[in-house]
């Protein structure tokens, strides 16, 4: 891997978030991941990503809790980084309206890898290989 920083993935559903890791692979970079939001920012904390992937519903960190608890927080502890929010929802949220970089609906009957891998390289500044 190379030393340009880690990606973060915050997601509550262990097998999305396991997919993503797995799609994620592709950009060639140390990938951490967490169930809680509350443990994406220790990390963060710890040692600053070069891109934070956050699940929109954050069930387990408390009902009702989403990305718009935790994105004020991840800009404070980690200031510059890009963030993608990830939903597997129908939701369809504008990323200006959340105070993101991005957002990707991974809705289950929708291919979801190479949006979510073309996303990351825009936002990690890498040249892309589509016009998407």
């Amino acid at each position: 891997m190379n030393g340009q920083g880690y990606i973060l993935v915050v997601n509550d559903n262990d097998e999305l978030r396991h997919r993503m890791c797995e799609f994620l692979q592709a950009l060639n970079r140390n990938i951490k991941q967490t169930a809680t939001g509350v443990e994406g920012l220790t990390m963060c904390r710890g040692e600053r990503p070069a891109l934070v992937v956050l699940d929109y519903n954050l069930k387990k960190d408390g009902e009702g809790k989403t990305a718009r608890h935790f994105i004020p927080d991840f800009r404070r502890e980690c200031p510059g980084v890009p963030i993608l929010v990830v939903s597997a929802t129908d939701l369809e949220l504008k990323p200006e309206e959340l105070g993101v970089e991005d957002f990707l609906a991974i809705n289950g009957h929708i291919p979801w890898g190479m949006p979510l891998i073309e996303k990351a390289r825009k936002l990690l500044g890498e040249v892309t290989t589509s016009a998407k």
